[in-house]
């Protein structure tokens, strides 16, 4: 079955510094480097894609990219990408992709809910 959502919405209170901040610690304390663009956009990166490529599942590149939306009442969205699909490595790799992705989204949201400042996420 094929995976139809490539991204998530994190909705929050707080200002883009804060979230700036919360996103770099969470993406670094799941060992992503991170890349900003610009203030309200980036990519997080963990692994090679050359190791990747040329072993496959055994060595997985993870890509996600980030955005930060201001709302119109003062929340803010969290939006997380999936970058890469884990193809490369095969159905295991695949696989593994949209676990680490799904488990930086919750890592994301718990981080945000710890704060107060969770308002809510799509898809759930």
């Amino acid at each position: 079955m094929v995976d139809m959502v490539d991204y998530t919405d994190i909705y929050v209170t707080g200002n883009v510094q804060n979230a700036q901040q919360a996103l770099a610690q969470t993406f670094q304390m799941n060992n992503f480097t991170i890349e900003w663009k610009d203030a309200f956009n980036g990519k997080a990166k963990q692994g090679s894609k050359g190791a990747n490529l040329a072993l496959g599942a055994l060595a997985q590149y993870y890509e996600q990219d980030f955005q930060i939306i201001q709302n119109p009442d003062q929340t803010l969205t969290i939006r997380v990408i999936k970058a890469t699909s884990g193809w490369a490595g095969g159905l295991m790799g695949a696989m593994k992709v949209k676990e680490k992705y799904k488990d930086v989204v919750n890592f994301i949201t718990m981080y945000f809910q710890s704060q107060g400042l969770y308002r809510g996420r799509n898809p759930p």
